[in-house]
């Protein structure tokens, strides 16, 4: 899952994974429901939270 990224995925990478627009992941980093760093301009999703949060919403069958 996901082995074609290193550690991090920028918000568009991360909306083309999880079939959302940009500003969706946007909001969810905004929230706190996907853990994010700022780095400069850029938002960037650790890979291992971006699994979790795709993990957490099979279990709760969302996905």
């Amino acid at each position: 899952m996901l082995e074609k990224y290193g550690d991090f995925l920028d918000v568009d990478e991360a909306a083309s994974e999880l079939h959302k627009s940009a500003w969706s992941i946007r909001d969810l980093c905004r929230k706190g429901e996907l853990p994010s760093v700022k780095i400069g301009g850029r938002i960037l999703i650790p890979k291992r939270e971006l699994i979790k949060h795709i993990e957490k919403q099979l279990a709760a069958g969302v996905a």
